[in-house]
């Protein structure tokens, strides 16, 4: 459902109609993760709030150059913090806007989707949204140096990876669809989901 988001100069105030969604923001927010904005208030006085630190960065996809592997690291310390049996607290809605880079910092927002699974589930739907911008050859080389440096903390699992990512191409190209952007695919696109439907994780490791 809708959140109501009120930007102001220090922080973020957002209003939520959905208790659910509250809830599932709220727990995120209180535990203080790697990498999540700090909690200042919430409450139900006359509504559902948050009330979040404004992170003063930009979506780091919208930058000319980034670094793969500081990415790949803060992911792996944020989904390592609630890290057991194999499963995680996964951002889920983490297209680039999502993710800001400030002052070499990587900050998460926006978890209203998120929930505990699997980590390749995360990872393989984030990298969806770097096959459709990178040449190919760069692409292999910053998905090698991000996942090498995720593997630093959490081992990925190839037969688990199989099932993640046709997942995430589903969930990706159906979202791609009803929000009408992205329909064609270049053939950069279709190279980069075959390296991606392909990778062995023992040979990233460093």
């Amino acid at each position: 459902m809708p959140v109501h988001i009120e930007i102001l100069e220090y922080c973020v105030i957002k209003h939520f109609d959905d208790v659910v969604q509250y809830e599932r923001e709220l727990e995120v927010y209180e535990s203080a993760l790697p990498g999540v904005p700090q909690l200042l208030d919430h409450g139900r006085a006359h509504d559902l709030y948050l009330k979040i630190e404004r992170i003063q960065g930009l979506p780091y996809l919208d930058l000319p150059h980034f670094d793969a592997a500081t990415l790949g690291k803060a992911i792996a310390a944020f989904h390592y913090a609630t890290y057991r049996g194999g499963n995680c607290l996964c951002h889920i809605d983490n297209q680039p806007k999502n993710i800001l880079l400030s002052d070499h910092d990587y900050y998460f927002i926006d978890f209203s989707d998120s929930y505990r699974t699997a980590p390749e589930y995360d990872l393989s739907h984030l990298l969806l949204f770097w096959a459709e911008e990178f040449e190919s050859r760069m692409f292999c080389r910053m998905v090698s140096s991000f996942l090498s440096a995720y593997q630093l903390k959490i081992t990925l699992d190839d037969k688990l990876w199989e099932s993640a990512f046709a997942d995430s191409v589903s969930r990706f190209d159906l979202r791609r669809q009803k929000h009408k952007t992205h329909l064609g695919k270049s053939r950069n696109q279709d190279l980069n989901r075959r390296f991606l439907s392909k990778l062995e994780f023992k040979r990233l490791k460093p």
